[in-house]
């Protein structure tokens, strides 16, 4: 049974049923319904329900799914006006993710080794995270760093992060200590939050991006100011903090590209791999000290940088400089400094359900899921539609001239890289091969324009 609850008027609430295929063409309307008929709970409550086959759901997971399958849209309709149209991952839990000891402390609270589920149906009215914090507390001690909260059922709402502490000078935060409100007795530094459930892993970056949030950005000068609560356009942003979008105030953006500047030429390479933490994160986060910062350049033009696509190019454009002695020279130097700041941190995970104590298998699922945030190596993840699998090709483009086609892609550096490619044209209810080739030597191929599109697996 999938339940919504609709906030404000809708007079009609369906389902787009397509698991597994967001792109499907037409796929069945299905009705949900508020009248306490067909599995709904009780009529008029604001709450609409409709019964999703499981069996489908299960039948369209593939490998790089990662536990979470996608299942169709939400829409809701206010008149003629189309007021929400949301996709839905189903969470699914197979015996390949394992099983875990469960214990049950009392009717609201159970915990494994990873993960604590504390049943409090008030928390979907007020959203208190300080409460939350206090009933962790009550039965767990003061050793951890962050909390991080997830919310079951989810919302349509970005996850965030909430500094409760602050004892770190030189970062443009100023110190605060609100730790014993959350039931903490000092040690707890902050919370971030994961109101859609099924974006929460501890292998994606978006897990390390909201700690991140603990130091980063509070830099409230030019040329950084302007992309607070991360960073503007620049060679910052194609780190694991990203950019704002919009400018200052703004969610978080993916700028894959690495802007490297060498004896005053800047060039625009596409980013390898998945982000990680720049030289400017890693000197707020106490981590690295200022000689070990690089220099930085921030885009002029901010609202030029959103078409920039990195390929090798020499940019011409005029750039902003900045350096971590910019940063000291504003807010002093950074204490405690690198060497002597806290360099390990202890998380501890907090599973809030709404309708009773989580099952067993959600208990599993999210443990593992908690677990991936201690791997060494690369892992597949999956976070909304975007998907990552170690070892995969990047920065696919393709360029036609004539009646030919011609494919360019960044080979993996790390991560198990391919022996092989297959070229395919087609959809993924038929194919016709274009090419197969070895990547022990090098090939090329024209591929012949065709009515439907090329793919590459």
């Amino acid at each position: 049974m999938f339940e919504a609850a609709i906030a404000g008027d809708a007079t009609r609430v369906y389902f787009e049923w397509s698991p597994g295929s967001p792109l499907a063409a037409n796929p069945p309307q299905l009705e949900m319904r508020d009248d306490g008929t067909g599995g709904d709970r009780r009529a008029g409550d604001g709450v609409y329900s409709v019964l999703l086959p499981s069996t489908d759901i299960v039948r369209a997971r593939v490998a790089d799914d990662v536990q979470r399958v996608f299942v169709g849209y939400l829409d809701v309709m206010n008149g003629s006006l189309h007021v929400l149209h949301g996709n839905i991952f189903a969470s699914v839990y197979t015996s390949d993710v394992g099983t875990t000891p469960i214990t049950q402390r009392s009717p609201t609270l159970q915990f494994t080794s990873r993960v604590v589920n504390i049943y409090d149906p008030s928390f979907f009215v007020d959203f208190s995270v300080s409460r939350i914090a206090q009933t962790f507390y009550q039965t767990f001690g003061d050793d951890y760093d962050f909390l991080n909260v997830i919310s079951l059922p989810g919302r349509f709402l970005n996850r965030d992060h909430v500094a409760v502490k602050n004892d770190v000078d030189g970062i443009g935060l100023v110190r605060q200590d609100d730790s014993r409100s959350y039931g903490s007795a000092g040690r707890l530094k902050g919370v971030s939050r994961f109101p859609i459930d099924d974006f929460y892993d501890g292998a994606v970056t978006g897990y390390i991006h909201e700690m991140g949030h603990q130091w980063i950005n509070f830099l409230n000068f030019s040329p950084l100011g302007q992309g607070i609560p991360h960073w503007p356009y620049s060679s910052m942003a194609g780190g694991v903090m990203g950019f704002s979008i919009g400018g200052q105030g703004g969610e978080g953006g993916d700028f894959a590209c690495t802007a490297v500047s060498q004896n005053g030429v800047v060039r625009l390479l596409a980013r390898d791999g998945e982000p990680v933490f720049s030289d400017f994160d890693l000197y707020l986060m106490e981590l690295v000290p200022p000689a070990q910062v690089a220099d930085g350049i921030v885009f002029a033009d901010q609202t030029a940088a959103q078409q920039l696509r990195c390929a090798g190019q020499t940019f011409t454009g005029a750039v902003l400089p900045v350096s971590v002695q910019d940063v000291i020279a504003r807010y002093g130097a950074r204490r405690p400094s690198a060497g002597d700041a806290q360099s390990q941190f202890r998380a501890a995970t907090i599973l809030v359900s709404r309708d009773g104590l989580a099952s067993q298998e959600t208990m599993w699922l999210y443990s593992w899921l908690t677990a991936r945030a201690e791997r060494r190596s690369p892992v597949a993840v999956h976070e909304g539609f975007l998907k990552s699998i170690p070892g995969a090709p990047a920065n696919l483009t393709a360029s036609a001239a004539g009646s030919s086609v011609t494919l360019r892609w960044t080979a993996p550096s790390t991560g198990n890289a391919p022996a092989a490619y297959q070229l395919e044209a087609g959809s993924t209810s038929g194919s016709t091969d274009l090419a197969n080739f070895s990547t022990a030597a090098q090939r090329r191929r024209s591929l012949r324009s065709a009515s439907r599109p090329a793919r590459t697996t």
